[in-house]
């Protein structure tokens, strides 16, 4: 059973809240050169554009301003943003387990932790949360994800009370269905993704429900983390600290009486601007809720393993002393993985894209303002009139037909304004090009033609070069992401000490359901993300491609039998399958893996006719070639070359019945789709050519090795 986390209260240790305060703080000073440029950055997202940072007063403050100038903003960094983040998010990245051996339990256990992890990605909402990420990333530069172990997740198990305890004078303990978290409201017809076999609805008195735990995922913001300042990467810190806003009561029920004298100690106005009014004077409330009066300022300290702490440590540290000191329960490693936008070489904090598009919108908005001035000026021109014309400063203003009265004998002139100069909107279009430059959203990546552009082959050429710019944007996401695969495999391998199951959707769109027993997590080496899976490609040039591949070579897209393999087109057209022969390869291929155990449990195998038999041939073959196996598991080895020409006589009897059915107009009929007819080189033979059924050919023309009958040679083998 997955347990809570060890716990050890150490009281108040000054010098230790000392030591990690004081490295706090001379972090924050750091901090302070990139701050300002964060809060900046998301004001100009969010629009507010005309603004200015005070250092003085450290919060963000309005431009002054002439009542009787135009400010108007024109917000294009909020769309160029936004088509990143798309971009990035539009496709899921593709994770690879490595098993740690070639051992067929060791493959099934890596398909099952990938089956996992799409099963987690859904779970935690991932999607949603990389987003989240990535906008974070894009408009400050940096964002993080903290993997970590929640022991009150996951469904509850029956487990027995402890030894000595009075079941029958005890308080009931609860029913499977009300385990789950404190406050949730459970639907009567919920059905969950996640269960586990051997749970009643029932449970005995003297059981108790516990809940197994899972990973959790939160999304967490530059301005809550302090990093190493002599560390460039994240691998590289030897101490990361996460900065935390908490109510009291929280607080007090996390850690129990050891926290009674804790109080309150962040401001209204700090509780206020922390990531919600973004430090606008304006935005900032003047009357502290309830809520505000009781917060309180947490630091969550980690520290790589050291020769005094030899598996690192977390210290949390409240109103200047030590509530908590631990070891790091996840064998010295950060349960942090960073998202950085636009690297910068030697140093850790990365760049936002909108820190390099603020002058630019900034001219922008400018250059549209005095156009829009001088638009109403040509309207509503200046007019000289005579000190004693008798008109009042409101008697002229652009009402048409009217009639203005003045002093006989006095002059009331209009001054005609100049031409509106070409040069604002020239300023625009060039702030426009330049932003879409550095953020690499053209013309050709919207979906519209350049001038001069009308061909379709061009413009996805267009396309491609432009998707080129988001190739280490995407590369540096990708490399985020496999590091968090990595946090969740070290979870896993720790903390999943109960057999589990769970479905995911397959690839054809109907549910699964995957076993993973607690053993198999050791099975598991490492864990990747395909390379590209996350870069952004234009879906139409690569339908065109793949047609044109079509025409010019179809036996790319050709199966084993020489059929077009029409799931394989649709996977490469990017689109969904129709057919559901995915499903029954799939079926017989775990099917043939699962034999090869059998095999060595002494099960004996079986063929039956439903069965897909070149599939499992295929399969048999590159197990028999594999001489190590062979020499452990020799009866398993006889076995499976046995049961590898028990399935190619069921091949020969299925053309027999064939050709019967074809010559005499029997049921027979042509061939299924399952079994095609054999090619011009005859019937299938084992790996390498030799005798049907015969496994691997023995050397030097000796007997088979594994005991199986000598068939007569066939006039060719397809080579599996």
């Amino acid at each position: 059973m997955a347990g809570i986390l060890p716990f050890k209260s150490v009281g108040g240790k000054d010098d230790t809240a000392a030591e990690v305060l004081s490295l706090v703080s001379e972090t924050k000073d750091i901090l302070q050169q990139f701050l300002w440029e964060w809060w900046e950055g998301i004001a100009f997202y969010r629009g507010d554009q005309w603004t200015v940072w005070d250092h003085g007063a450290g919060k963000l403050r309005q431009r002054p301003v002439l009542p009787w100038r135009i400010r108007l903003t024109d917000n294009q960094i909020l769309p160029l943003v936004m088509r990143q983040q798309a971009m990035l998010t539009e496709r899921r990245p593709m994770y690879s387990a490595m098993p740690r051996t070639e051992d067929d339990d060791d493959v099934l256990a890596a398909e099952a932790f990938e089956a996992l992890l799409t099963y987690q990605w859904d779970r935690l909402d991932c999607t949603d949360k990389l987003g989240e990420a990535l906008l974070w990333s894009l408009t400050t530069g940096n964002a993080f994800w903290r993997i970590d172990w929640d022991s009150s997740a996951g469904k509850g198990v029956l487990v027995p009370l402890p030894l000595g305890s009075d079941a029958a004078g005890a308080k009931a303990a609860p029913k499977a269905e009300d385990a789950h978290t404190p406050g949730e409201e459970r639907a009567e017809a919920e059905v969950d993704d996640f269960f586990l076999p051997g749970m009643t609805d029932e449970p005995d008195p003297q059981m108790q429900v516990v809940n197994v735990g899972d990973v959790q995922i939160r999304v967490v913001s530059p301005f809550q983390m302090m990093v190493d300042p002599s560390a460039s990467r994240l691998e590289d810190a030897r101490w990361v600290c996460q900065e935390t806003y908490v109510h009291v009561d929280v607080l007090k029920e996390k850690f129990g009486a050891k926290v009674s004298n804790v109080a309150p100690d962040v401001s209204a106005e700090e509780f206020y601007n922390y990531e919600q009014s973004l430090r606008f004077g304006s935005g900032t409330s003047t009357s502290a809720s309830e809520d505000a009066k009781s917060q309180v300022r947490l630091y969550e300290w980690w520290e790589r393993p050291t020769k005094k702490h030899p598996e690192g440590r977390v210290v949390t540290v409240a109103n200047g002393r030590t509530l908590d000191e631990r070891a790091n329960p996840y064998g010295g490693r950060f349960p942090y993985v960073h998202f950085p936008a636009v690297k910068i070489p030697g140093r850790f904090w990365a760049d936002g894209y909108i820190k390099h598009l603020r002058p630019l919108q900034t001219m922008h908005n400018r250059a549209l303002s005095r156009y829009h001035e001088i638009m109403n000026l040509m309207g509503n021109p200046k007019w000289i009139a005579d000190k004693h014309a008798g008109i009042k400063e409101t008697s002229i203003n652009d009402r048409p037909g009217e009639v203005i009265i003045k002093t006989p004998g006095s002059e009331v002139i209009p001054i005609s304004p100049p031409p509106a100069p070409t040069i604002h909107p020239q300023v625009m279009a060039l702030a426009l090009n330049a932003m879409q430059t550095i953020t690499g959203v053209n013309d050709p990546l919207v979906g519209q033609n350049p001038p001069n552009v009308r061909s379709a082959s061009a413009l996805f050429g267009l396309q491609e070069a432009a998707m080129r710019s988001f190739v280490p944007l995407a590369m540096q996401t990708e490399s985020a992401l496999r590091n968090a695969g990595r946090l969740v495999l070290n979870l896993v391998q720790r903390f999943y000490t109960e057999d589990r199951s769970f479905r995911v959707i397959g690839d054809t769109g109907r549910p699964r359901v995957h076993h993973m027993m607690a053993s198999d997590v050791g099975r598991i080496e490492d864990v990747t993300i395909v390379h590209g899976s996350l870069q952004p490609r234009s879906k139409a040039a690569q339908q065109d491609r793949a047609l044109q591949m079509l025409q010019i070579a179809p036996f790319l897209f050709m199966n084993e039998d020489g059929e077009i393999d029409r799931d394989r087109l649709m996977r490469v057209l990017d689109m969904p399958s129709m057919s559901s022969r995915v499903t029954l390869d799939d079926v017989d291929r775990l099917q043939a893996y699962q034999e090869h155990i059998d095999a060595e449990q002494g099960v004996e195998l079986a063929v039956l006719p439903w069965e897909n038999d070149k599939l499992h041939m295929r399969i048999h073959a590159k197990k028999l070639q594999d001489r190590g196996w062979t020499q452990k598991f020799p009866e398993a080895a006889a076995a499976l070359a046995q049961n590898y020409a028990q399935h190619e006589a069921q091949i020969q009897q299925k053309m027999m019945g064939q050709m019967v059915g074809l010559q005499g107009g029997g049921p027979g009929g042509p061939a299924g789709p399952e079994q095609a007819p054999p090619g011009p080189m005859g019937p299938a033979g084992p790996p390498g050519g030799g005798p049907p059924g015969s496994g691997p050919p023995p050397p030097n023309g000796g007997p088979s090795p594994f005991g199986a009958p000598q068939n007569t040679p066939s006039p060719g083998g397809e080579g599996f």
